[in-house]
């Protein structure tokens, strides 16, 4: 990936400002596109699924796939209590993923609630409004 080129022209600037613009469209319909077909893929895979169960079919085999039934383990929490308790007990905070709830954090943040372990981090971002 090419480094940043750093313009200082208003023009080069403006001419930028677009250009990123333009990008940004790009992508988002990409995205959208990219949307589409995963909900295609995702009802396509849930027909085949239902088709197999119903069926009573283990494995089916196309052109260019072969498919088998089968059955994942994945755990649901029932009780969070239950669950932060035993991790608390257990020393086992590997059981959750280490991130932040920005939103809930910045909603206690503007009640003026310090949360102890929690530091602002700043961002260069950009705002931008339609010309």
């Amino acid at each position: 990936m090419k480094a940043h080129k750093v313009v200082k022209t208003a023009r080069a600037m403006a001419n930028l400002s677009d250009k990123w613009w333009a990008l940004r469209a790009r992508r988002l319909e990409m995205e959208k596109e990219v949307a589409d077909v995963k909900k295609e893929e995702n009802q396509a895979k849930a027909a085949l699924i239902t088709s197999l169960v119903s069926t009573g079919t283990t494995a089916i085999g196309g052109k260019n796939v072969r498919v088998s039934h089968i059955v994942k383990v994945k755990p649901i929490a029932t009780d969070w209590s239950k669950v932060w308790q035993w991790a608390v007990d257990n020393d086992a905070p590997d059981l959750f993923q280490r991130r932040l709830g920005e939103k809930a954090v910045k909603e206690r943040w503007e009640d003026d609630t310090n949360i102890p372990g929690i530091e602002e981090f700043l961002v260069d971002d950009i705002s931008y409004s339609k010309s």
